[in-house]
């Protein structure tokens, strides 16, 4: 993931609990014993076409209802930290600039 990507995922993430009108922190797993399972279905929370795990998890409203929605791993621990796992932001926050990104081909 680069920056321009990663940009683009915080704002899914962030619409996600917008709409849904999530109290933030109030979120968790369906229940105490739930694994993650491979899926092919676009995640709930950020939106990812990609297959990989995901998981059941159960959001509470400021209208105190609740939803569930099956979240990846990095929606996972990005709204348990508030960012992605260090290996990807190290990734990010390294990115090199293509040098010749001006350069004709």
């Amino acid at each position: 993931m680069n920056k321009k990507e990663y940009i683009a995922y915080e704002i899914e993430v962030k619409a996600f609990l917008r709409e849904n009108d999530v109290i933030p922190g109030c979120f968790g797993p369906k229940s105490d014993d739930s694994e993650p399972y491979f899926s092919w279905q676009n995640c709930d929370c950020c939106k990812s076409e990609l297959g990989g795990n995901r998981e059941n998890y159960v959001f509470v409203t400021n209208q105190m209802d609740k939803f569930e929605a099956e979240i990846c791993t990095d929606c996972i621990y990005y709204l348990t930290y508030g960012r992605l796992d260090d290996s990807q932001m190290m990734e990010i926050e390294n990115e090199i600039p293509n040098s010749n990104q001006n350069c004709p081909s």
